[in-house]
């Protein structure tokens, strides 16, 4: 335990790691994207310099400066509700589906809820993509034997209690890539569970493991094929560049912005749930209906019945009984008191146990 907290701790100092997350002060996802911000604007000198409020640019140099403290007095204090933080970090919508044709949500940058949608800063102006490593091809130096790899330097680890196993080729260089373990063979005329009990301990970690990796695989090429089925069931009509022209404008019209993969979403024959309400195209324009589907007025009216008379739908679901005694103490004590009496003496046939809850 001792050498493990004294890798931690050395780990953490030299690449700078948080090692501690306290609960009350602002984001550090913030703290995050204004330093990053602020090392665009450095390597950016034609550009600005600073922002053009001066509160969340008194914010930024503190982000800039390395001063935490700085940062959290400028940002509002500590223990202060997370909407009451002067900046905030900034979200937009993927411009690419997932794995799963699904539209997720990316950082953006920065903004200020008390300045409004003006004070948005891009911070993400790139966006990566994992993509397959080509094979590196050999060369002269590899052949011949020469290691022209550079010196060593700090490993991105704290500590690393499975080495894998390093061997030398004839050239003299370190081969890292794990041998996979023989698979043990059946022999003829024995039976599966003699068999297994047979086996070394060795053995059966190098056929648990052959059975893992080829499951992990063919799952791999199901989600893979899935996905691509997926995506090439809603092919783009052939006037996409028309009908993306003419849905922008009437978006516009309605006060809507659709983004370059909302764009892609419609096309598709889809529809976007904004706010309550479905956006949809019709022939050449953009409509706004309101969502009638079951699960977003069952949504609503939990909503309606938190807001207006603190009912909590997770309580519900999680102790049912607990949460009508809660609503039943708040307007009859004597009621639920007695009603929690009768439940505690038929306990021990009920599935669900009873907390006081009022």
């Amino acid at each position: 335990m001792a050498e493990s907290v004294e890798r931690a701790i050395g780990w953490a100092r030299l690449h700078r790691v948080r090692q501690f997350q306290f609960f009350g002060i602002p984001s550090r996802q913030v703290w995050r994207e204004l330093r990053r911000l602020a090392s665009q604007m450095a390597r950016n000198p034609e550009g600005p310099q600073r922002l053009k409020d001066d509160a969340m640019d008194a914010v930024l140099a503190a982000a800039d400066a390395g001063c935490f403290a700085t940062y959290i007095e400028k940002q509002g204090g500590v223990l202060v509700p997370r909407k009451d933080y002067l900046i905030r970090t900034a979200y937009d919508l993927a411009d690419e589906l997932n794995d799963y044709g699904e539209q997720s949500v990316q950082i953006y940058g920065i903004w200020s809820p008390f300045i409004g949608e003006s004070s948005r800063v891009c911070t993400h102006p790139d966006n990566w993509k994992l993509v397959r490593r080509k094979p590196e091809a050999e060369d002269s130096a590899r052949e011949n034997g020469f290691d022209l790899q550079g010196g060593p330097a700090a490993p991105w680890t704290r500590g690393n209690n499975c080495p894998r196993v390093q061997e030398t080729d004839n050239n003299g260089t370190e081969q890292s890539e794990e041998r996979p373990a023989p698979w043990p063979q059946l022999p003829d005329g024995v039976e599966v569970n003699e068999w297994m009990r047979s086996l070394k301990r060795h053995e059966r970690r190098a056929l648990m493991r052959s059975l893992r990796d080829k499951q992990a695989k063919n799952s791999s090429d199901e989600m893979q094929s899935w996905t691509q089925s997926r995506k090439q069931q809603w092919p783009l009509p052939d006037n996409h560049e028309l009908l993306a022209k003419e849905w922008r404008k009437s978006a516009e019209s309605l006060g809507l912005h659709i983004g370059e993969q909302q764009m892609q979403h419609l096309l598709r024959g889809r529809s976007l749930y904004v706010d309550g309400s479905i956006i949809a195209p019709q022939g050449f324009e953009i409509v706004r209906k309101p969502d009638t589907r079951p699960d977003s007025r069952i949504t609503q009216l939990w909503q309606r019945l938190s807001r207006n008379h603190g009912v909590s739908s997770t309580e519900i679901r999680h102790n049912p009984v607990a949460s009508y005694l809660a609503q039943l103490g708040a307007s009859d004590p004597e009621a639920a008191a007695r009603l929690a009496s009768t439940l505690q003496q038929d306990q021990n046939t009920m599935k669900t146990p009873v907390y006081r809850a009022f």
